[in-house]
C-alpha cells in the first residue's frame, strides 16, 4: 500500500484532487441530467406545437371552403382572403 501511495505522488495525484474531479463529475452528471430534461420538454413543445398547426390548417380548409362559396359572387373579396380566384 505505501508503494502505492508513493507511485500516487510521483504522479501528483492527491486525494485533494481526486475528490474535487469527483465532485466535478457529479457536477457534469446534474448538468447533463438537466439537459436531458429540457430536451425532452422542448420535444414534447414542438410536438403541441405540430398538433396545433395542423388543426389550424384543418380548420383553414374548411374556411376556405365555406368562404368560397358563400362569396361566389363576390370574387374580389375572396381575394381579399388569399383565395385566388380566376376571371
Amino acid at each position: 500500500m505505501q508503494q502505492f501511495k508513493q507511485s500516487l505522488q510521483k504522479i501528483k495525484l492527491t486525494a485533494e484532487f481526486v475528490a474535487d474531479c469527483l465532485a466535478k463529475f457529479d457536477q457534469l452528471l446534474a448538468t447533463r441530467a438537466n439537459y436531458d430534461k429540457e430536451l425532452g420538454e422542448s420535444q414534447d413543445a414542438t410536438d403541441v406545437k405540430n398538433i396545433a398547426l395542423t388543426q389550424m390548417d384543418e380548420w383553414m380548409e374548411d374556411f376556405d371552403a365555406i368562404a368560397t362559396i358563400a362569396l361566389y359572387d363576390q370574387p374580389q373579396l375572396l381575394e381579399v382572403l388569399g383565395i385566388f380566384v380566376r376571371n
